[in-house]
């Protein structure tokens, strides 16, 4: 089979997933890359997957650390696009074998905590100026949710009478997301003073009528620095910084999970920042 060919096959099953356009554009991005690492490699264009071998990812590999000098998690990035890429290749038995069970994970060593402690970020809070960027950062610090997910939260989504948010999250998975009491009042004060114009969207600007991922970004990033918090801070953070504070405190990792839209408990354990098999084990005895 063409490596083109598979590549569409590939595409089209994510999308029958509902996977998210960020995320499709992301693996088509890798593996269009990868096809030209490997038609230089082998100097034809007419790519057929039986010709890949473990070998040619192995190289890969290397050619992404050494000449490339990409950062541990941006070459695993690349990897695991690749890897699940062929498992859906060996899956729907497309090649008789799945060449990437052999490739092992990039190590990616730890590096500087990635959410802030709960006086950290209300500290941030009370040094952003701009008031819709303040609430946005309430908003996502109080519930965790990403922030796409709060950019296109509207009016409609809210149950004000059961203090939810209903969530449309990745692949267009719906949950639900409690109001804290801390956050309702903020709501409260947003729509009796902040608010500025009539709109189906929760944040809204008076100029575009939508909140932006990057206006937002730049605005915690200069607030992040009048405080002098050293790390980057991104809309992110403020979603690591919500699930880890929750994680610790109840360490009820099955319902963290179901609040941030996690399809893995892995995932969610990662914001109680310890052994992971530890975890595995704790909620395999409830």
């Amino acid at each position: 089979m063409l490596y083109n060919e598979a590549q569409e096959k590939f595409v089209e099953y994510m999308k029958g997933k509902q996977m998210s356009k960020e995320t499709i554009s992301g693996y088509e991005k890798n593996l269009n890359y990868f096809k030209r690492y490997l038609i230089a490699e082998l100097r034809h264009a007419s790519l057929k997957i039986e010709e890949i071998t473990l070998q040619h990812l192995l190289s890969y590999r290397t050619y992404l650390q050494a000449t490339r000098q990409l950062k541990p998690a941006s070459q695993q990035r690349y990897l695991t696009a690749i890897r699940s890429f062929f498992t859906f290749l060996h899956h729907y038995e497309y090649i008789d074998k799945n060449i990437t069970n052999k490739l092992d994970n990039i190590k990616i060593p730890r590096t500087q905590r990635a959410w802030l402690t709960i006086p950290e970020l209300e500290k941030l809070i009370q040094a952003i100026q701009h008031p819709i960027i303040r609430f946005a950062v309430e908003l996502i610090g109080y519930t965790g949710i990403r922030v796409s997910e709060a950019i296109n939260l509207k009016l409609s989504d809210i149950d004000f009478q059961h203090k939810v948010l209903h969530i449309k999250g990745k692949g267009s998975k719906e949950r639900i997301v409690p109001i804290s009491n801390k956050l309702q009042q903020k709501m409260d004060h947003y729509f009796a003073t902040i608010r500025p114009i009539h709109s189906e969207y929760l944040l809204a600007t008076t100029k575009t009528q939508r909140l932006s991922r990057q206006y937002l970004n730049i605005t915690l990033k200069k607030a992040a620095q009048s405080i002098n918090i050293s790390q980057p801070i991104t809309a992110h953070v403020l979603r690591h910084t919500f699930a880890t504070a929750v994680a610790r405190n109840s360490q009820d990792l099955p319902s963290l999970q179901k609040i941030l839209g996690h399809e893995s408990l892995r995932t969610t354990g990662i914001y109680l920042h310890s052994q992971l098999d530890q975890l595995i084990d704790a909620v395999n005895t409830i």
